[in-house]
């Protein structure tokens, strides 16, 4: 069995403060990309030869795209026992025990860049629970999937809620609120090009919303009518229009392209802030930090003008080491 598992881009991210229940509560508008890594199961008989990290019946396998970021590679690779697919084995496992009379092999194929905000390990996670469901014949239903999902963290559900699995016409744009678990499927143009950069380093989600925490730079939630704006912005106006502006940040709080975490993750001088500026100088519609980072996306308006944004930052950033994907919302 052969699981595509997409990555994702924040067009929108607002953070408000910690919870009681130690969650932040968020709004954001998340886009699928056809940026995907591959996951494939399959049976394995009784003699055959490990391959990989083996965990009870079950081998997982990591393979990489030979443009795989070196630091990407080797973080996965340190630690194959906190990859989020065998997570979501050992969850399911642990629901039907039948599964462990039979031996499999997860074979993970990797393009997504990790630690990078595209959401990769989530994706990684939900293509794990709806595949081994299929393989294994489970009796369990999208609830119970989604359920198990929000346990192995937020950005799992929207991956299950958007999967061609239970919504036959699931589209590219979704919009959350809550912790990330309260979904839903709005309606987009069809297809955008898009250039994400990875900026050769990780980001640590944990850190980057404890440095939030400790800056005081949450979002207001209480705006009506953004996502009907953002929605407008993406179908009808290009360049966009001027922004309202967050008196906290003094940064556009009400337009496509805003994201919290770039006040503690992206400042002033910092390389991300820098790549930002230059892709709106070259012309992009718009760029931001895709989830807590570390990549950069920018939209273009063409995929002829997005291989134009790629090739414009990397001659200025000839002597850095940044991976370029040239993919499309859809």
């Amino acid at each position: 069995m052969l699981i595509l598992s997409p990555a994702k881009i924040n067009l929108y991210l607002s953070v408000g403060p910690k919870r009681k229940d130690g969650f932040h509560e968020i709004r954001t508008l998340m886009a699928r990309l056809a940026l995907a890594d591959e996951l494939r199961i399959e049976t394995l008989p009784g003699r055959a030869r490990p391959m990989g990290f083996q965990e009870g019946s079950l081998e997982l396998v990591l393979r990489f795209d030979r443009r795989y970021p070196q630091p990407c590679r080797q973080a996965l690779s340190e630690n194959p026992e906190d990859n989020l697919a065998l997570r979501a084995y050992r969850l399911l496992s642990g629901r039907f025990p039948k599964m462990a009379s039979r031996r499999a092999r997860l074979t993970l194929v990797k393009r997504v860049p990790s630690g990078a905000g595209l959401g990769g390990g989530s994706s990684n996670a939900a293509a794990a629970l709806i595949g081994l469901a299929k393989f294994f014949a489970l009796d369990i239903g999208r609830d119970e999937l989604m359920r198990l999902a929000a346990s192995l963290g937020s950005d799992v559900s929207f991956f299950i809620a958007s999967s061609p699995e239970f919504s036959p016409r699931p589209g590219s744009l979704w919009w959350a609120s809550g912790r990330g678990e309260r979904l839903r499927a709005v309606p987009g143009r069809g297809v955008w090009p898009v250039l994400v950069i990875y900026p050769g380093f990780a980001m640590a989600t944990a850190q980057a919303y404890q440095a939030l925490d400790e800056a005081g730079h949450h979002a207001t939630l209480t705006k009506s009518g953004i996502l009907p704006r953002l929605l407008r912005q993406l179908n009808e106006t290009w360049p966009f229009d001027a922004p309202e502006t967050d008196a906290a940040s003094g940064r556009g709080s009400n337009q496509i392209g805003f994201n919290s975490f770039e006040q503690v993750v992206a400042p002033e001088d910092s390389l991300l802030n820098k790549l930002k500026k230059d892709l709106m100088n070259f012309g992009a519609r718009a760029a931001a930090l895709s989830g807590s980072g570390s990549c950069l996306w920018a939209l273009g308006v063409s995929s002829a003008d997005t291989r134009r944004l790629a090739r414009a930052v990397q001659e200025k950033y000839a002597g850095i080491n940044l991976a370029y994907y040239l993919s499309v919302i859809c």
